[in-house]
């Protein structure tokens, strides 16, 4: 009979064999993540010839984020408020301290989060009056760029991580629909456009497709995105 610390030739067989069998299985696994790589890869090079359905829906997406933030100020109202802050600040060199607007608010003091943009809006605006496009439809002008600028970020990381353009043009039309509500010429449209550059770029470095030197970025873009 064997010793314990030896191994009858059947058993050395068997664990060959075993051993061969892991290996091809993970030969296969690995051939078809490496294929799944590639096919996605392949979806990125040039879409619009690989797909031109997908490509389309890509561009009815992005048109249908450009109609939906194109229209005239309907129910909103805060705009007016936004531009004559930044007017203010524009005109006096500094950011007021206690509230200037509200009669009840008078003398209480005042954190205004958001004077960069309103100063942003106000030079727009103010730009704007000096043509023929007129300072609001200047400003309604940024702010659509802004949200397909906003929409193709989205649309680009749907495609990114689903590895499907026609994936990314639903979601684009989908969150495009939901967001029309929510998208005037305010401080917030610049919020939503950074956090969707966050988010793709925290994917990306996450896969590892970008270095960690571009995270440096983030920090200082929150600095101003603060403000």
């Amino acid at each position: 009979m064997p010793n314990a610390g030896e191994c009858s030739p059947g058993a050395a067989v068997n664990a060959s064999l075993s051993s061969s069998g892991e290996l091809t299985g993970m030969r296969r696994e690995s051939g078809r993540t490496s294929h799944a790589t590639v096919e996605r890869a392949r979806a990125f090079e040039r879409p619009w010839r690989r797909d031109p359905l997908a490509w389309l829906g890509v561009i009815l997406a992005l048109a249908a984020a450009w109609s939906f933030a194109f229209v005239p100020l309907r129910a909103s109202q805060d705009e007016w408020w936004h531009l004559k802050a930044g007017k203010w600040i524009v005109e006096h060199g500094r950011l007021p301290s206690t509230d200037i607007f509200t009669y009840a608010g008078e003398g209480l003091r005042w954190h205004n989060h958001e004077w960069l943009a309103q100063v942003l809006f106000y030079g727009i605006y103010s730009w704007g009056e000096g043509t023929a496009w007129g300072g609001l439809r200047s400003l309604i002008t940024f702010k659509s760029l802004v949200v397909v600028a906003t929409f193709a970020v989205v649309v680009w990381s749907a495609a990114r991580r689903s590895g499907s353009w026609r994936v990314a043009a639903l979601v684009g039309l989908v969150t495009a629909d939901v967001a029309r509500r929510t998208i005037y010429p305010r401080p917030p449209i610049l919020s939503y456009f950074l956090l969707a550059g966050f988010l793709a770029l925290l994917w990306e470095w996450k896969q590892g497709r970008v270095g960690r030197r571009w995270l440096w970025a983030l920090p200082v873009v929150t600095a101003v995105w603060a403000n």
